[in-house]
């Protein structure tokens, strides 16, 4: 369980303000509000490149709020992917073994699961350079799952691929949580996370409106922001 209470953050003018949510073992957590209101900056916090001024982050009974990002068993997948261009579809997803002192049979394996799964074998060996948005978003989702953290965190995943290729990367983010794997995804598009989500918590100008299951935010909230921001988004 990933816990965050009372979490304030500043970052230059503008601040988070008394965040607090939890995301379940193995839950779908959907973190939805419009441009600016500081979703990504609640991710970078979470992930740890972001220094907070009062909270606690809490992941499996053990507060991480000061630990450094590559011990909080935390894996993020950013917005532009940051992958490699000039290592291969293959060294891009092999790339957070480097430090592990695997031998190279079990490097391959590993690394051939991963291709598997994210059904990319056959662009193991391409450059980065010459892959679609949607097949460099499997080469990422790839490189974070093999880490193996039980927490993967999605900034707007869906925001550099074509509209045609929404619904398989949706089919694999459903098999990715199928896993027992928790996912925390930042979207400002209730559209894109439909039939995935079974949490959501909005946000807006630093604060949370409210957090909960997906039905009861959007059945039984007050909030006429939510109410109009949430309604606007579902087709």
């Amino acid at each position: 369980m990933l816990a965050i209470k009372n979490l304030e953050v500043k970052a230059g003018s503008f601040s988070l303000k008394d965040i607090s949510f939890t995301i379940n073992k193995g839950s779908y957590h959907v973190l939805i509000g419009p441009s600016g209101s500081g979703k990504t900056l609640l991710l970078n916090t979470i992930a740890g490149f972001q220094k907070i001024k009062n909270g606690e982050i809490v992941f499996e009974g053990h507060q991480i709020q000061n630990s450094p990002p590559e011990k909080r068993g935390i894996s993020y997948l950013f917005q532009d992917l940051a992958l490699f261009p000039h290592l291969s579809v293959f060294n891009n997803i092999a790339y957070p073994l480097r430090n592990k002192k695997l031998s190279r049979e079990d490097l391959v394996k590993k690394v051939e699961e991963y291709l598997e799964f994210t059904e990319i074998k056959s662009l193991a060996n391409r450059s980065i350079k010459k892959l679609s948005g949607g097949e460099r978003q499997r080469v990422a989702l790839s490189r974070i799952l093999i880490t193996g953290a039980p927490v993967v965190m999605l900034d707007e995943p869906f925001s550099a691929i074509d509209s045609q290729l929404k619904p398989s990367l949706k089919a694999l983010l459903k098999k990715i949580s199928a896993q027992g794997i928790s996912i925390l995804h930042v979207t400002h598009d209730f559209n894109e996370i439909k039939n995935l989500a079974d949490t959501v918590t909005v946000i807006k100008n630093g604060s949370i409106l409210v957090s909960g299951c997906v039905s009861e935010v959007l059945t039984k909230t007050d909030d006429e922001f939510v109410k109009s921001f949430i309604n606007k988004d579902i087709e």
